[in-house]
């Protein structure tokens, strides 16, 4: 795989000093929730939201960091068992090997678990380029031709693998998960803590077209105190063993998974169905 292959080659070129950052312990005492059933994860702590993250998404575009939501978009096209989805990532904006390494894992865990593969682009039409722009955005899904996609390399948006995968999830055609329609069975969104600005950014989808069930794990989740007004919770859970794992950007959550595999008909895909 070629995202793999540049992966290690730039691991083994860089040193990465990185600080040990420890999932915080889930109280024993406390049940842990089966209610998302399959989408639970194996292992609940790596789902923990750790205290120093930052929502770094929400900025001044349609819930934070979706670009121009109302233009035409379509899924990623199919060539043999693959999704393809060509990149760019632009040289002149000064992203360091470590952050280009963080990229490149991002795109690497989504290629593990599902039928999409990220390549560079050589002479195609439609392509993703990265480049640090003003914040962390991306359009949803395909938009055709020239496709920006910005990480921010002075910010936590440039630096943070789970928010990279964040962004190109949007790109792949995902959005986020507090908007789901079945979200006020899951959430409360309390708008007295909201700033004005932002309501519209809470607005419920009127149809999930996966038509799958709400994902407390989901990396496409917003945390607690998105656009808060006066630093107290604007996304509050129903079931509060949820509150320490809303906003969490570790890793892929099982739904997240399904949810990707679904929408680009993988199973069919690998099997080599031309008919899904």
């Amino acid at each position: 795989m070629a995202i793999f292959q540049l992966v290690t080659s730039i691991f083994i070129a860089i040193t990465v000093n990185t600080r040990a950052r420890a999932h915080p312990s889930i109280n024993q005492s406390f049940d842990v929730p089966i209610e998302n059933g399959e989408f639970t994860p194996l292992d609940i702590a790596g789902y923990l939201r750790l205290s120093d993250d930052i929502d770094i998404e929400l900025g001044d575009k349609f819930e934070g960091d979706i670009v121009e939501v109302s233009r035409n978009s379509s899924l990623w096209l199919r060539k043999a068992k693959k999704i393809i989805v060509p990149f760019i990532i632009d040289e002149d904006s000064g992203f360091s090997p470590k952050q280009i390494y963080k990229i490149l894992t991002a795109m690497q865990e989504i290629e593990e678990v599902t039928c999409i593969d990220f390549k560079w682009r050589e002479n195609e039409d439609d392509f993703i380029f990265i480049y640090s722009g003003n914040g962390c955005n991306s359009y949803i899904g395909r938009i055709k031709g020239w496709q920006p996609l910005s990480l921010n390399i002075k910010s936590a948006c440039g630096n943070s693998k789970g928010v990279i995968i964040h962004q190109l999830m949007h790109a792949l055609g995902i959005r986020h998960m507090h908007n789901h329609p079945s979200r006020d069975n899951y959430i409360i969104i309390d708008e007295n803590n909201l700033r004005d600005d932002a309501k519209r950014n809470f607005v419920k989808y009127e149809s999930d077209e996966m038509n799958l069930t709400y994902d407390y794990y989901s990396i496409m989740h917003y945390g607690s105190f998105a656009f808060s007004k006066n630093g107290h919770q604007s996304v509050i859970t129903i079931n509060e063993f949820y509150q320490r794992i809303i906003g969490q950007r570790n890793y892929l959550s099982p739904g997240d998974i399904k949810r990707l595999r679904k929408m680009y008909k993988c199973n069919c895909i690998e099997i080599g169905q031309i008919h899904c």
